[in-house]
């Protein structure tokens, strides 16, 4: 075997391979179990997966705050910028809580179709 560097665990995170790098190989086929055609397969434990979330939509606060940080406009214009992209259907603003919501044509005009 080559020397290999591990990105991603896999399966080593559940079946862990003897440290002596020269019998990796070997001894990980002998330790692997052997499974045919329609025999029933235990398995004792599965390591949970975390759930992610994405992050909130922006609220306008938070848009005017990320083009005043990035440059975007001056301060009297930040402002209708936010509305002029509400004007034209790119996004909306959500009730009370004020979050921007992209619209289909929003999402459509990001990805670039």
């Amino acid at each position: 075997f080559d020397r290999v560097v591990l990105k991603e665990p896999g399966f080593l995170s559940v079946l862990k391979p003897p440290k002596d790098d020269d019998e990796v190989g070997p001894a990980l086929l002998k330790a692997l179990p052997s499974v045919g055609a329609r025999v029933p397969f235990s398995c004792e434990s599965v390591p949970l997966e975390k759930q992610t979330r994405p992050p909130d939509r922006l609220t306008e606060a938070d848009c005017l705050a990320l083009m005043e940080k990035h440059g975007i406009g001056t301060d009297a214009s930040m402002a209708s910028h936010v509305e002029n992209v509400c004007k034209r259907s790119y996004a909306r603003v959500d009730g009370s809580s004020r979050r921007l919501r992209p619209t289909d044509l929003g999402v459509v005009l990001c990805r670039g179709y």
